[in-house]
């Protein structure tokens, strides 16, 4: 099996060519601000050296290639290229005491917060619906959104990795208000507790902007 290696750092972004377990080739090049040229570069480096062609003078046939970065960890230690976030919970009356954003530190809060709205919905530990999803309210959320000029939105929901459905239909909802927006559903990232999986539904929207 061959496969190539990326590995983007704050500094250089590594490439290497793995054979059968053995490390080939490694070649580094500076990290670029958009991450894309630093791994194309890397890897034209790779290519440089000739252990991507066979003797013949064909290339090789590649069976994978696995890209690791430390770029967005950098990106929340450092506060910096993080996008504004609109948070919409679906949970209504439950969970009002606890807001998104609730546990955050102050300051990482402060860069990501867009705004947050909390309607009714959501599901119940085993899976019945808890609250009808408000639909209206939804909307209304959206075009505040799109007003407050936020495209970055995570969306959780109660109990949704066992019925998604409500996620799913806000999502529809928010993007038939806000056709360019990058909208991110809790239910694809975590488990059941609520808070973790929606910190990282919102961490994920406010790299989305740097993952372009």
């Amino acid at each position: 099996m061959r496969r190539i290696g990326v590995d983007v750092g704050g500094t250089n972004t590594d490439a290497v060519l793995i054979e059968e377990g053995k490390v080939v080739r490694v070649v580094k090049a500076p990290t670029s601000e958009d991450v894309t040229t630093g791994i194309l570069e890397s890897l034209a480096k790779l290519g440089e050296t000739g252990v991507l062609k066979e003797a013949s003078g064909a290339l090789k046939r590649i069976d994978g290639v696995m890209i690791g970065t430390t770029h967005f960890i950098n990106a929340v230690v450092q506060r910096r290229h993080l996008t504004k976030v609109a948070a919409l919970r679906l949970g209504l009356p439950a969970s009002a005491s606890l807001p998104p954003f609730c546990d955050w530190p102050e300051d990482l809060a402060a860069l990501v917060r867009g705004g947050v709205w909390m309607v009714e919905g959501g599901h119940e530990y085993d899976g019945r619906p808890f609250m009808p999803l408000d639909e209206a309210e939804v909307t209304r959320a959206a075009r505040e959104m799109q007003a407050a000029g936020l495209k970055s939105v995570g969306i959780s929901s109660i109990f949704s990795p066992l019925d998604p459905s409500h996620e799913r239909r806000a999502a529809e909802l928010i993007a038939a208000e806000i056709p360019d927006a990058s909208i991110t559903c809790s239910s694809d990232l975590g488990r059941i507790g609520l808070l973790e999986r929606e910190n990282a539904g919102l961490l994920n929207a406010a790299l989305a902007d740097l993952a372009r």
